[in-house]
């Protein structure tokens, strides 16, 4: 009991880190909270667009969200040239999910990526995005989000991947050198200039890498 409230505790003082950022946040408890919150701001004549996740997939968000078609790169279905053509239909959503590296305590949002699609998209191009992230995702500022990306989420998604990337054998970031690296780039959200873009799905749940 005492940990669940402190990790509450966690939520509600990251929500407002964010929100004195201009970053609206909410806290849901499940994947049924989850999706009864995108039912009201999705609409059917929408374009919804999803970047690569693990934490969406986990939470079902896969190809379709109720009766919304979801454009989603990573259908096994596509071709490379159809792939590419997705990730750029989602830079003009007007509704584009993702997840995130890390969310500090002080309200910023870090994102280390591959190809960069999902961080084009969140720094601009789609009308509202919706960042969907596990309490795991939650860090203590931007130094700890770096180390996670070193020590967790590149090596797990490399893993996932099959890169052929050295952290797939060591379990840590080599700051290698490899083709198949997939931390590349990197985005921080510091403030938001337009209070209604982005906005932030914070789940009492442990989700993704």
């Amino acid at each position: 009991m005492l940990k669940e409230l402190v990790e509450q505790s966690k939520l509600r003082r990251v929500k407002a880190a964010l929100e004195e950022h201009r970053i609206p946040a909410v806290i849901v408890k499940d994947q049924k909270e989850l999706y009864d919150y995108l039912r009201t701001v999705i609409k059917k004549e929408m374009l919804v667009c999803r970047g690569g996740s693990v934490t969406l997939d986990e939470l079902g968000l896969v190809d379709h969200f109720d009766e919304i078609p979801l454009i989603n790169h990573n259908a096994a279905h596509l071709s490379t040239v159809e792939k590419e053509a997705c990730r750029r239909k989602g830079l003009d959503a007007d509704v584009y999910l993702m997840s995130s590296s890390a969310i500090t305590m002080q309200g910023e949002i870090y994102n280390m990526d591959g190809t960069g699609n999902r961080l084009a998209a969140l720094l601009y191009g789609p009308k509202q995005v919706y960042i969907i992230a596990g309490k795991n995702k939650i860090v203590e500022d931007l130094e700890q989000a770096k180390t996670r990306i070193k020590e967790i989420s590149a090596v797990q998604n490399c893993k996932r991947l099959q890169t052929n990337t050295p952290c797939v054998k060591t379990g840590v970031c080599m700051d290698c050198k490899s083709s198949g690296r997939i931390c590349c780039d990197e985005v921080i959200i510091h403030w938001q200039m337009r209070a209604d873009r982005i906005h932030v799905i914070l789940i009492d749940q442990d989700l993704g890498y």
